[in-house]
Order: C-alpha cells, then sequence, then structure tokens
C-alpha cells in the first residue's frame, strides 16, 4: 500500500487535500518506486475521462441505444466507437501539429464542430477538418492537469 496525498483543485479555485491510498500487488520497490506508481495512478484518470467523453459527453446523459435487436445494438456501439476514435484522432492530429499536448484540447469542442458539420455537410472534409482545427485552438485548456472536481452545489 502506498500512502500519499492528494491536492484537489475545484472549478471554483478551491483546493482541499486528501489522503490516498494505493493498494498494488507491485512489491518491488526498487523497480517499482512509490513515486511513480502514485504518478501512473494519476495519469489513469485521464483514461478514466475518456471513458465519461464516449459515454456521456458523446452519447448524452441518460441516454440509451435505440436499437432493438442485438445485432443493431453492435451496430449502433461500434458507431459510437467509431466517431470517438475519430474525433480522437483529430485532436491528436492538431496537437502534435501545433506542439500541444493533447489533454489540452477539448473533446466537447471536437464533437461539437463535428455534429455542425455533419448538419451543414456542404462543404468538403478537409474545410471541416480546418474549422476543428481552428476551434481546438482557439478553446485551449490550460496546461496544468484538468480538473477533476467540481464543488457540489
Amino acid at each position: 500500500m502506498i500512502e500519499m496525498a492528494v491536492v484537489i483543485e475545484a472549478a471554483d479555485g478551491s483546493r482541499r487535500r486528501d489522503p490516498y491510498r494505493l493498494i498494488t500487488t507491485l512489491l518491488d520497490h526498487v523497480t517499482f518506486p512509490a513515486d511513480e506508481l502514485a504518478a501512473l495512478s494519476a495519469q489513469r484518470w485521464e483514461s478514466e475521462l475518456q471513458f465519461r467523453d464516449l459515454k456521456i459527453t458523446q452519447r448524452g446523459p441518460r441516454a440509451v441505444l435505440g436499437s432493438k435487436t442485438p445485432v443493431l445494438v453492435n451496430q449502433e456501439i461500434w458507431a459510437y466507437l467509431v466517431t470517438h476514435q475519430a474525433i480522437r484522432r483529430t485532436i491528436t492530429a492538431t496537437a502534435a501539429g501545433h506542439g500541444l499536448d493533447a489533454d489540452r484540447l477539448s473533446f466537447t469542442v471536437a464533437l461539437t464542430v463535428a455534429r455542425d458539420t455533419l448538419i451543414r455537410s456542404t462543404a468538403r472534409i478537409a474545410t471541416h477538418l480546418a474549422e476543428m482545427t481552428a476551434s481546438l485552438l482557439a478553446n485551449l485548456r490550460p496546461p496544468e492537469r484538468r480538473l477533476r472536481v467540481c464543488p457540489r452545489l
């Protein structure tokens, strides 16, 4: 068990320091130093945020799959995954092309531009990608890690 303190900053700027325990089966402290495992644990939350983007931001809260047969449910799930991957690849390419960390680009902004593109779909795809790139770069997040909590109202 690794004990550490985690400083949490809420969206309103308030901070709190909470104890955190990481339980692991990696027992060799030389091969797996505690500080590295603690840093990796924090990085793991980045993947949790991507799951949130897929399940809530992209699909919408409380939305259920509309398909009624297993084959169509499978097709609908694949459509969500392909769309999510296409948006993430666009974010990654935009970040790499401008020397930025991809975490600074907003999935929500990219999703909004992608949805607007489908609605208007009169321009060529290159025009839409340029719009998405411009929107992502105009709405950069701060360089520090993303906020993970908001105070309850």
